[in-house]
């Protein structure tokens, strides 16, 4: 039998628009449990730096939200607050907790509300989205609930990377 023809090729020029990228890890550490770790790369236009201010809010806000106590609910309001308030959409769900199996329950988003406790995982992922449908923004961080507030495991500076 002989095998089909290929038909398609790698592309030679870029065939999207130059707005950031955005440059995605997720692996199994040490102890077996799953990260999600992802920010943009590239050179953002006005829109997309308007997000990043707001995706600046949610990392400081997410360090208070994510304590022993609060509902998922409450930390979903608190770190979609600076996006919703510069009029973004929110993509399907604003987190989940991870563990072995990678996507878990509860999730972060309107109306769970399901208390976090002090070491439970999350990752938190806002996916801010732009009234004209095209301009985007979506970074991931994975965070501790610490008995004080949230803390970010990555290391990374919350930033678009240029």
């Amino acid at each position: 039998m002989p095998f089909a023809r290929r038909t398609r090729r790698a592309a030679t020029r870029p065939r999207c628009s130059r707005r950031p990228r955005s440059c995605s890890s997720t692996g199994a550490g040490p102890g077996g449990h799953w990260v999600e770790v992802s920010r943009a790369l590239g050179t953002p236009n006005a829109e997309v730096e308007r997000m990043n201010e707001a995706y600046d809010e949610y990392f400081e806000a997410a360090k208070g939200a994510l304590r022993p106590g609060a509902t998922a609910h409450d930390a979903h309001r608190a770190v979609s607050k600076g996006f919703s308030e510069r009029g973004y959409q929110l993509g399907h769900v604003t987190g989940h907790s991870i563990g072995m199996t990678m996507i878990e329950f509860p999730k972060i988003g309107e109306g769970v509300e399901t208390e976090l406790a002090e070491n439970m995982v999350f990752s938190l992922h806002p996916h801010a989205i732009a009234e004209n449908g095209h301009d985007c923004l979506y970074m991931q961080e994975t965070w501790l609930v610490g008995a004080d507030g949230g803390i970010p495991l990555s290391g990374l500076e919350s930033k678009i990377y240029r």
